[in-house]
């Protein structure tokens, strides 16, 4: 690990975004082959921002995955919690409690199953026969 960190920090860096993109699923990858990152590599993720929108995204979500907690520098552990929190929140505050779409998918289905059109949508409108 120690050998590639160097190359995956200049990797990360580099100005071509594609080739950052790549460079930061090597860092993900790393922590899921290894169970931990070198502390170049947690200052590069944590340059690059842990936010939904920031292109390290898959690579810390891949690090709280498979890199132990107690592993984890403090500023990660506490992306941890955020992260836990947020979740738990967010599926409190949409109807239906459904986090994926904000909508009951059972009842969604209950609803079609009883008015007969499950098998129109599946089998196009034609029945059985």
């Amino acid at each position: 690990m120690e050998d590639v960190s160097p190359r995956l920090v200049r990797a990360t860096q580099l100005p071509d975004t594609d080739q950052r993109g790549f460079a930061f699923t090597a860092v993900g990858t790393a922590a899921r082959l290894n169970g931990a990152l070198t502390p170049e590599l947690y200052e590069v993720l944590r340059a690059a921002g842990p936010g939904r929108r920031s292109i390290a995204v898959n690579a810390v979500d891949d690090t709280l995955t498979f890199v132990r907690f107690r592993d984890l520098p403090p500023w990660l552990k506490w992306r941890v919690v955020y992260v836990t929190v947020r979740d738990k929140l967010e599926g409190w505050w949409l109807p239906g409690g459904c986090v994926a779409c904000g909508r009951s998918c059972a009842m969604d289905d209950a609803a079609l199953a009883e008015r007969g059109t499950e098998n129109e949508l599946v089998l196009g409108g034609g029945g059985w026969m």
